[in-house]
């Protein structure tokens, strides 16, 4: 059986412990964000740690896009930056030794399934040559 100052020494060193793989799982963390861009670069998302958005860029390429297509897009985009920022905070735990844990488990049972819900956009009905108008380009003016 340990002494009361053998206990205390372990009780001690346990502590310092947690407390060091807590401030180890803090800085990671803060640099989990994640990105992703659509193939083309008309879309560009970036995440926050949780999977909050932090900021979405649209490319030229985005105008050319109808509004549901382009809004698929996004989600899509999102939502793969958001795989990527859980794989990022899936390492940070896993670096302190809590790949297993249970705070883990309830962080990444919100985060969507790689593939989840990543439809294609619609196609474009067949004569629309993507400029937002029902004229043929050829005819305007006349």
């Amino acid at each position: 059986m340990k002494s009361p100052d053998e206990w205390l020494r372990d009780f001690e060193v346990r502590v310092a412990d947690a407390k060091e793989r807590s401030e180890r799982l803090r800085d990671e963390l803060s640099r989990a964000g994640g990105a992703a861009s659509s193939a083309d670069g008309a879309v560009s998302v970036r995440v926050s740690p949780n999977g909050a958005l932090e900021g979405l860029r649209l490319g030229p390429e985005a105008a050319r896009r109808s509004p549901e297509r382009l809004a698929a897009e996004i989600m899509a985009t999102a939502r793969a930056a958001q795989r990527a920022a859980a794989a990022k905070v899936v390492e940070a735990f896993e670096g302190v030794g809590e790949g297993g844990s249970e705070t883990l488990r309830v962080i990444t049972d919100y985060l969507p399934a790689p593939g989840e819900d990543d439809v294609p956009p619609p196609p474009r009905p067949a004569g629309d040559d993507g400029d937002f108008s029902d004229d043929p380009i050829l005819r305007r003016g006349r």
